[in-house]
């Protein structure tokens, strides 16, 4: 599968160790894009994963952001305003250097050369 960052992949990866504990049912990549009913500027957002919960129903959308330019910004002000009932989990650097403190000595072929943060791998 082709992910835009070693953080996305890294990320899907953790999600497949979720959903193998059952604790989420499944997730997909870039799933829903949501329009925006404007003339100008970024007139759409594509959340980077939808996650559903173990129930299979429930569900939110995570985004994946190793920094926030103005675009993003902008995105999501607009998502927001016209999508306001659409939950969105942001990871940003500090959740996830978090993450990756969690489960990169777990997950095999963890990316950690693929953000600003460079990590070395801890031996178990």
């Amino acid at each position: 599968m082709f992910f835009r960052s070693g953080w996305e992949a890294n990320y899907a990866r953790i999600l497949n160790v979720l959903v193998a504990q059952n604790r989420i049912h499944r997730w997909e990549y870039e799933p829903d894009p949501f329009r925006f009913p404007l003339k100008y500027g970024p007139l759409s957002y594509t959340p980077d994963f939808k996650v559903w919960e173990v129930d299979g129903g429930t569900h939110y959308y995570v985004e994946i952001k190793g920094w926030m330019d103005e675009k993003s910004r902008l995105k999501h002000l607009r998502m927001a305003q016209f999508h306001p009932d659409v939950p969105i989990r942001i990871i940003g650097p500090a959740e996830y250097k978090s993450l990756q403190a969690e489960y990169s000595s777990q997950i095999e072929r963890w990316e950690f050369y693929s953000s600003r943060y460079v990590a070395k791998r801890r031996v178990a």
